[in-house]
């Protein structure tokens, strides 16, 4: 479904004028994790990571619509997940209908 040009897109401020649509962040996490950094790690081979500024302390992952980046920012991940939860409360953004709160998660193996 292609959005017309007066729609408005809610972003979400990453730091240092870096936004992305929240309709596209898939995760954010603390970026000091075990599992945020083997995560990094790949992402920084396959060249789709972008770091912020120095001072990473969260991981934002967002899906566009051909590939997945990953973003260093300097923010808190609980400030960037406050930020992104107000917005949702303000904007007509719902979750996708085919991705369910209650689902079981996704085991990779």
């Amino acid at each position: 479904m292609r959005r017309s040009r007066r729609e408005a897109v809610d972003l979400l401020h990453l730091g240092s004028g870096y936004m992305v649509p929240a309709r596209n962040v898939v995760l954010i996490c603390d970026a000091q994790s075990i599992d945020a950094r083997a995560f990094l790690s790949r992402m920084k081979r396959e060249d789709r990571l972008v770091r912020i500024e120095p001072g990473d302390k969260s991981l934002i992952i967002c899906q566009g619509r051909r590939s997945r980046t990953a973003y260093l920012s300097p923010i808190a991940t609980r400030t960037l997940a406050r930020r992104f939860a107000a917005q949702h409360e303000r904007s007509r953004f719902r979750p996708r209908p085919d991705i369910s709160r209650d689902a079981p998660p996704i085991r990779q193996g």
